[in-house]
This record gives C-alpha cells, sequence and structure tokens, in this order.
C-alpha cells in the first residue's frame, strides 16, 4: 500500500490479487482509494459515470482496472487514468516522447554512419593524352568489399560520339574493352569550358584491372578513380527515402522545417558515408549557396532599419488609397506589382521587400495575410519565369547556354507572351479560390502587435470588410496615424536601397560590376548600418531571419547530397531514354510535354537550382545528336517554364516561398505547409497546362525554334 497527497487530496493505491472461479489465484485488482473531491474532475462526462460506482460520497470508492479495460477503449483508458493521475502521461505528451525517440534514434544512427565511416582519400590526376597512343590511367584489385569502379573525367570534351568535322575522339578502355567514348570540342578548350562526366563500372571480385584511355588528338583532362562497395548501385533509392523522410516531416509538422532540413542534410551526410563516399566538412560547406544566403542575409539588415522610419505603414496607406479600400483591386494591385517587379529583379528581393508592406496593409484592412502573401508570393514565382534574370534556374539556363546563342533577349522574347497569358490563367485560379471574400477576414479580433514595434488600434478602420465608415473618413484617420516616424532614417535607407536595387538589376547586363549579388546585398546592409549609426545592433540582427537562413543552408546541403547520390542525374537519364523511345514524328512533342510537366513536379518537391544545373547538359547531349532532330531552344524553354512554375507547388518549390513565410512567423501570421499547399499546387497545375499549350501552338504549330 502506498500513500501520498496530490493538490490536498490523501490517496491510497494498491495491487492485490483474487481467486477467479476455479480458485486459482489471479492479477484482478488494481484499485486505488481516493477522496470525494479527487473524482469531481471526472464526473464532467455522462459515460464515464458507470466507473465510479460508489457508496456514498463520503467514501473512498475503489476502482477496478479490469473494469476500465473492459468498458473504454484505449484512448478513452488513457484518457481516464491521466485524469484519475493512475497514467503518468497524456496521449499528446505520449506522442510527443515517442517521436522525440525515434528522432533521437535516427540522428544518433546518422551520426555513427558518419563518425566511423573514414573520409575517403580522392587523388585526383592530370594527364595529357597522346595522339593515337594508348595511355594506362590507373590499374587496381578488386577485393570483393568494393567492386563498383566510379570514374569522374573533367575536361572540355562531351560524353558519348558526336559528328563534325572539328570534333575530335577519345576512347576509355577497362581492361582492353571500350567502356565509354568522349567526344573533344575545340571551341570548349579556347573557352576553357570544363565539363565533368561520371561513369560508374562493375569489375569482378578477387580480379584485377586496368582503365586506359587513347586520343586522335593531344587533350589535357583531369580524373580520379575510386571504389565504392555493392550497395551503391542502389544509392537513388537511398536518395528518394531521404526525400520523402525529410517531406513527411515538414508535410505533418512533426518539427519545425529549418530542424527537418537539418536532420535531412545530417541523412544524406551519413548515407554517403555508408556508400564510402564521405564528404569532407570543406565539401559540405562548398555545397551551400553563399551568394544566396548573402543575399538575403544582407537585405533582410536593410530591410529590418527601413522598418524604423514607418516606411512600411506609409507604404500600406498609399495601397489603401489606390484600391479605394476595397479588396480584390487591392489583391489585384499586389499582385500585378509582385510579377513585374519579380521580373527584372530576383523574386528573393520582391518578397523581402513586399511582405511586410503587405502585412501591414492587410492589418490596416483587417485581412487574412496568410492568404494575401500567398497570392503574392505565386505571382512572384509566375513573374519571375518571364526574363533571363528572374528566376535562378533561368540565370543558370542562360549562363551555360550563352556560347551557343542564348542570350538575355532571345530568351526573354520566348518566354514574356507565354508569361503575360499565364498570369491571366493564374488570377482566374485565384479568383475561384479566393470567390468568398469573408475567407480573406482576419480571424483575429484585435490588432496584432508585431516584433517591429508598430501598433494599430482596433477602432482605425472597418472599411474594406464592411461598411461602418465611409472611404473618406477612414481615409483621413489612417492619415493621422501612419506617416513617416524617422524622415533623415528614411532618406539614408531608401538612398542605400535605391543603390542596391540598381546594382542588382544592371548585374546581369555588364561585366564591369566584379561582385555577385551576395556582395551587393551585404556592402549595402554595411554601408546602412555605418550611416544609420545604430548603437544597439543586437537590435537589427534580431530582426534577421536566422531561422530561414539556417533552413536554407540545411536544404542546399540535403540537394547537393542526394545530387551525388544520384538523385538528379536519374531523373534526367529517365527523361531522355523517353525522349529517345518516342517516335520520330512526335519526338519534339513527346521531349517537350515530358521536359515541361517533370520539371515542374520534380521542382515542387527538390530544389531547381540543381535540378536545372543536372538537366542543362543532358538536353544539350539529346540536342547535338543528328539522330534525334532535336531543336535546343524549345527544350530550354520548357525547362525554364516547368522548373519555375513548379516552385509553386509546394512551400519548399522556391526560395521566395520560404522567405516570405519565415517573415511573416516572425510577425505572427505564419503559414504552414498545407496552407500553402492547397492554393500552391492547384495553382502549379493550372499555369503549367497554360504554358503547355504555349509551348506547343508556338514550338510543335508554328516552330518557332529558332536561337
Amino acid at each position: 500500500m502506498t500513500n501520498f497527497k496530490n493538490g490536498g487530496f490523501s490517496r491510497s493505491m494498491s495491487v492485490g490479487f483474487s481467486k477467479d472461479r476455479s480458485g486459482h489465484p489471479g492479477p484482478d485488482i488494481f484499485s486505488g482509494s481516493f477522496d470525494s473531491g479527487l473524482l469531481e474532475g471526472v464526473r464532467d462526462k455522462q459515460d464515464r459515470a458507470p466507473l465510479l460506482k460508489s457508496r456514498s460520497r463520503s467514501e473512498s470508492r475503489r476502482i477496478s482496472f479490469s473494469s476500465i479495460s473492459a468498458n473504454l477503449r484505449p484512448s478513452r483508458l488513457i484518457e481516464t487514468m491521466t485524469a484519475l493521475h493512475l497514467w503518468p502521461i497524456g496521449r499528446k505528451r505520449a506522442f510527443s516522447l515517442l517521436k522525440i525517440f525515434l528522432l533521437f534514434a535516427v540522428t544518433i544512427m546518422a551520426c555513427v554512419m558518419t563518425l566511423t565511416e573514414r573520409e575517403q582519400e580522392k587523388v585526383i590526376y592530370f594527364t595529357i593524352l597522346n595522339c593515337n597512343s594508348t595511355e594506362i590511367l590507373h590499374e587496381g584489385y578488386c577485393d570483393g568489399t568494393e567492386s563498383l569502379l566510379r570514374s569522374t573525367f573533367r575536361g572540355s570534351f562531351y560524353q558519348e560520339t558526336r559528328v563534325g568535322e572539328n570534333f575530335t575522339q577519345a576512347l576509355i578502355y577497362l581492361d582492353n574493352e571500350n567502356v565509354m567514348n568522349l567526344t573533344i570540342d575545340p571551341d570548349a578548350l579556347k573557352t576553357r569550358e570544363i565539363i565533368t562526366l561520371r561513369q560508374d563500372f562493375s569489375c569482378d571480385e578477387g580480379s584485377n584491372y586496368s582503365i586506359a584511355a587513347k586520343s586522335e588528338a593531344k587533350i589535357p583532362f583531369e580524373w580520379e578513380i575510386s571504389t565504392l562497395p555493392p550497395a551503391t548501385k542502389n544509392e537513388v533509392v537511398f536518395a528518394f527515402l531521404i526525400l520523402i523522410f525529410v517531406y513527411v516531416l515538414i508535410i505533418f509538422e512533426i518539427v519545425h522545417r529549418t530542424l527537418a532540413s537539418m536532420l535531412g542534410a545530417l541523412a544524406a551526410s551519413a548515407a554517403l558515408s555508408f556508400l564510402h563516399q564521405r564528404p569532407s566538412m570543406t565539401i559540405i560547406i562548398s555545397w551551400i549557396d553563399m551568394e544566396t544566403l548573402t543575399l538575403l542575409f544582407g537585405m533582410m539588415v536593410i530591410v529590418s532599419i527601413l522598418s524604423e522610419t514607418g516606411f512600411f505603414d506609409y507604404s500600406a496607406l498609399q495601397a489603401y488609397k489606390l484600391a479605394r479600400g476595397k479588396v480584390w483591386p487591392l489583391v489585384t494591385l499586389l499582385c500585378v506589382f509582385s510579377a513585374v517587379v519579380s521580373a527584372f529583379l530576383d523574386n528573393v528581393t520582391t518578397m523581402l521587400l513586399m511582405t511586410p508592406v503587405t502585412i501591414r496593409l492587410c492589418e490596416v484592412l483587417k485581412l487574412d495575410p496568410k492568404r494575401i502573401l500567398i497570392a503574392e508570393v505565386l505571382f512572384s514565382n509566375i513573374g519571375g519565369t518571364a526574363t533571363a534574370i528572374g528566376d535562378p534556374p533561368n540565370v543558370i539556363i542562360v549562363g551555360a547556354l550563352s556560347r551557343r546563342g542564348l542570350g538575355f533577349s532571345t530568351f526573354t522574347i520566348h518566354l514574356i507572351p507565354g508569361i503575360v497569358a499565364i498570369c491571366f490563367i493564374g488570377y482566374g485560379v485565384l479568383r475561384l479560390f479566393y470567390r468568398d471574400t469573408k475567407s480573406l477576414q482576419s480571424t483575429k479580433a484585435t490588432e496584432h502587435h508585431n516584433d517591429q514595434g508598430l501598433e494599430t488600434e482596433d477602432n482605425i478602420n472597418r472599411q474594406g470588410i464592411n461598411d461602418e465608415l465611409s472611404f473618406n473618413s477612414t481615409l483621413a484617420k489612417l492619415e493621422q496615424e501612419y506617416r513617416i516616424t524617422n524622415v533623415p532614417l528614411l532618406v539614408k535607407s531608401g538612398s542605400v536601397l535605391l543603390v542596391v536595387i540598381v546594382f542588382l538589376f544592371t548585374y546581369s547586363f555588364q561585366d564591369t560590376l566584379h561582385a555577385d549579388l551576395g556582395w551587393i546585398a551585404v556592402l549595402g546592409a554595411i554601408w546602412l548600418l555605418v550611416l544609420a549609426d545604430f548603437h544597439d545592433l543586437e537590435a537589427i540582427l534580431r530582426k534577421v531571419e536566422w531561422a530561414t537562413l539556417l533552413f536554407f543552408a540545411g536544404l542546399f546541403i540535403l540537394m547537393e547530397a542526394l545530387a551525388e547520390l544520384g538523385l538528379m542525374k536519374a531523373i534526367g537519364d529517365v527523361i531522355a531514354d523517353l525522349i529517345k523511345q518516342a517516335d520520330e514524328s512526335n519526338r519534339l512533342l513527346v521531349a517537350l510535354l515530358l521536359i515541361l510537366w517533370v520539371s515542374a513536379i520534380a521542382s515542387s518537391f527538390v530544389d531547381n537550382i540543381p535540378y536545372t544545373a543536372a538537366m542543362v547538359p543532358i538536353l544539350q547531349q539529346l540536342a547535338d545528336k543528328p539522330e534525334l532532330d532535336l531543336e535546343l531552344l524549345p527544350m530550354v524553354i520548357a525547362l525554364a517554364m516547368g522548373a519555375c512554375l513548379g516552385g509553386n507547388g509546394t512551400l519548399i518549390g522556391a526560395s521566395c516561398n520560404v522567405v516570405c513565410a519565415g517573415i511573416a512567423e516572425q510577425h505572427g501570421y505564419g503559414f504552414s505547409f498545407k496552407e500553402f499547399f492547397r492554393i500552391g499546387f492547384p495553382m502549379m497545375l493550372a499555369t503549367t497546362i497554360g504554358a503547355t499549350a504555349y509551348i506547343l501552338i508556338c514550338h510543335c504549330v508554328f516552330e518557332w525554334n529558332s536561337i
């Protein structure tokens, strides 16, 4: 018998045994004696009353464990026992502990795999092949544990044989058998274009092997050979499982998306270590796109200082005046502005500037900021597709194919007509989802006090949702409240921001500015910090979205690790194989549909930057094969539209989606993966259908395929 006190009521609990009908002893009673006051909390539900039979309110009650088990489902059993303090934790707490246990077990297992596998020593060789002479590159022995040879070649050549008077051939041999053909491009040698090719070979257990090369001309190239375990053949399966694991964490909000990306990066690194490809810390750091992170950091600092001037309040007031206080004109204005600006300024910077203004405006109009922000970011992705500088995939495509004559003007001319039409399609979808304007109304009864120190009175405005005040009287009150609070700081912030935007815009058009986008943003932040002369620098840094920056760092590592596991190449190879199998008369049609839709779906779930980088050389190879008779331009247009429009599919499909969600979360209006998916994925499908019609009409019907 155990006696203890809880909340002023004394209890005793005993475990006893009783005899069954046959006379054999067996466990029967799990009983506790409780004062009457203790059980009042259990009397709130009528269906529990039969379980609490008592002889009188003054007598102690005894509860049979077998009786509870017979009359309650497991979930109700836990609830009842929790109320009686017989169950140590509630259901929610139990699930939380289970989640922690499982994730911690996965983390420990990944750490063990990463730490116990030694870092692979890669020996990189540099060779100049002589004319028409065979040179042995490497000799080794297969011991059975590592029976897969992975060869990596870097140089100015392409895989497979290409026909042309300027092309020369090089052959790779494994044990005197031709296993790989390389085509040397003299033009690539002149421009110092370096192409990386990777090929896996199998070797017999317990045998020696040799790798040799023969060339028709003197060519320099770099190469490395590594031996890997047989499980490497399933590395793409590991990559898919890791990707599914990360998406389960994010979709069901098991953990914060930042922690999910970090766990995914750790799991991918552990998978590489398990396959004897453990990356060094230097390599992992190199996987992080520092240009994107520094661009985000610099612009976040500038926006944080700009918010101290009252600029966002004033901008919200001006937008209210332009829309005359009406909801749909306001939503239309914000979406059009986001799309147009994103076409000429990268959409990440656009959303960094637009999100605080939109949140403030929604607070004024008593609208739900989450739904308006989702609409904005969707149109930002659509508008960014229109030009070569609006979205990172477009920058990658134009940069890789500029040598083939695909410049900014050609790329933009082929995209703008289709994107304008797609904007109308997207607007129709948006009107369909937001047809009930009451759904745009904020559910919060009081004005939100955000981290930027901006406050608004509850009774300032009722126009736009109801008609308690006229537009003019409301506008007069707003003009009294929302003014620029620090004119000198606004002049400094505005001047620096204008210079930064001009530099960002002109970066893609001229070569005299020897600084990338990240450098421009960071330098602008430093200029403004000096001019603003803030003594409390920590207050500014607290407004930086550190969780968003960490999310991107983890996501970059995750995607590069998945690329090392062959995920991106596998997707590209599937597309290439399906195109080759298509009938010659319909090959271009099949190629455009496959590239567009696979790119859209893939970019919804994986970062479109490594996906685009992996697809560009595959499209080049397809276009260079005369037997396929495929033009390069329509394929890269399909790739650009698919990769950019696919970013609307999920919350982590595009960088600006995450940036917008992070800023909104800082202000107390964060939206989840599911909330974004409900609107974003149908929008992605509708706009991709529109892109399909545009591409087929332009490139299959009218054959507008010239660069």
